[in-house]
């Protein structure tokens, strides 16, 4: 058998993974970093690049290389995402576009007339998803004068409503962002997604909320 010596940017790359899976990634130059793990700069600049291009690093001025920690959601929690991430550094905008109601939409929540609400979520000012939330206005009168800036869908549904999610379903596929996307998230166009549709119930089996999100996928882990 033939075996082949691994190259210098490979060899950097893989104890750049190695450092960032136990904790002990420094926070260092390029010229640090090369002479920590004995490679030229060359070599690698070349392995922080494929790092860089997967999401897993990023370059911060006068910082040097940093790993780009990414948020948790756990798919079993029947919670909304501003409960699920940290509820003290997470800020909601809500959106004034609109799309068009698909037929899924109103079969599902079996509603004449359906209220959406798109809204953008942002950690430290820096964008992670853009969320289409569907609701039956029959069942939820008057929910478009509330005011949905920086508060909870699924609290003011309890607090207004007396209503509680019970439980749903996700359905979750990759995708790359298209234009209008891409502007809302303040992401190049094609960069690659999650996107999750789900669908919620209360605890008698009736339908709540339809909701399409397009999460960033180097920001997000399920």
């Amino acid at each position: 058998m033939e075996y082949k010596e691994i190259s210098p940017a490979t060899l950097g790359e893989e104890r750049l993974r190695y450092d960032i899976q136990k904790g002990a990634f420094a926070n260092l130059s390029e010229r640090e970093l090369a002479e920590r793990y004995g490679i030229s700069r060359t070599a690698m600049r070349r392995s922080l690049s494929v790092l860089q291009n997967e999401g897993l690093i990023e370059k911060k001025p006068r910082v040097g290389m940093t790993v780009n920690n990414k948020h948790v959601i756990n798919m079993l929690a029947m919670s909304s995402m501003s409960t699920e991430l940290n509820p003290d550094e997470i800020q909601t905008e809500v959106l004034q576009t609109e799309e068009p109601v698909e037929e899924d939409v109103v079969r599902f929540l079996k509603a004449d007339h359906v209220f959406e609400l798109p809204r953008k979520r942002m950690i430290n000012g820096k964008p992670i998803s853009y969320e289409l939330a569907f609701l039956s206005q029959e069942r939820f009168p008057e929910i478009e004068q509330i005011s949905f800036q920086n508060r909870s869908l699924y609290q003011t549904l309890k607090d207004q409503y007396g209503v509680v999610l019970g439980y749903g379903h996700e359905t979750i596929k990759a995708g790359y962002a298209d234009k209008k996307q891409a502007i809302i998230l303040e992401i190049p166009e094609k960069t690659p997604l999650y996107i999750v549709t789900s669908l919620a119930y209360d605890h008698d089996d009736e339908p709540v909320e339809y909701s399409v999100q397009y999460l960033i996928g180097n920001q997000i882990r399920y």
